[in-house]
């Protein structure tokens, strides 16, 4: 009989013990794999947040350039030099074009900004076509005076639309981050809750053993 109640003790001590190794290797499981996603998203985010801001500048460098080479285009003297200036005006073209459109894919804010700059992009290619026309065609001093006066305007309009764009990402970017937090705070929360669990069920076990081997042999049986 005594045997009999000290296996019944037995049973229920291996049963605590089962029971801590299984919540806590389910807790330390849970925690890595979370943590790792968590790890993962922030990644993710400060990767979006360098490409865009990155592209989103590398656009306002490039409209500065390109009104340069559009004034050098109007003011050279030399044929040769104003077909140079206007291929820079070109290529640079190019390049903008290829990060609006990566922002295009990669910006997941509020695409209104995106659309006005793209726009307005458009605007002031069709006064630099304007202004080379009247270039080639020895209008000289109507291209220098849209240049100096409409183009830049627009150019102006452009660089306070990019950089309205810069602290968008930069928002953005900051809202992404508040969120894996808010993520990090539940994930805090739910392994409290799973060790607080486990630590009942264990003390509530580990008390009624405790109490059993208090008992007299025949109450065991």
């Amino acid at each position: 009989m005594r045997l009999f109640g000290k296996y019944k003790i037995r049973i229920h001590l291996i049963f605590v013990f089962v029971v801590l190794v299984i919540v806590s290797g389910s807790a330390g499981l849970y925690g890595t794999i979370f943590s790792q996603s968590l790890v993962s998203q922030q990644q993710a985010i400060n990767k979006a947040n360098n490409v865009n801001s990155n592209a989103a500048r590398d656009i306002r460098a490039s409209l500065f350039r390109m009104h340069r080479s559009m004034k050098d285009a109007v003011l050279s003297q030399q044929p040769d030099e104003a077909i140079t200036a206007l291929g820079m005006v070109t290529k640079d073209d190019q390049f903008v074009i290829s990060k609006l459109n990566q922002l295009q894919r990669t910006y997941d804010g509020d695409p209104l900004l995106l659309n006005i700059l793209r726009d307005d992009f458009a605007v002031w290619r069709t006064i630099r076509q304007r202004v080379a026309t009247l270039q080639k065609e020895g209008r000289k001093a109507e291209a220098i005076s849209i240049t100096q006066h409409e183009g830049a305007d627009l150019v102006d309009q452009l660089d306070q639309e990019t950089r309205n764009l810069i602290v968008a990402i930069t928002k953005a970017h900051m809202i992404a981050e508040q969120k894996i937090t808010v993520q990090q705070r539940r994930m805090s929360h739910s392994l409290a809750g799973i060790l607080l669990g486990a630590a009942f069920l264990i003390l509530s076990t580990g008390l009624h053993t405790g109490y059993r081997l208090l008992q007299p042999v025949h109450v065991l049986v």
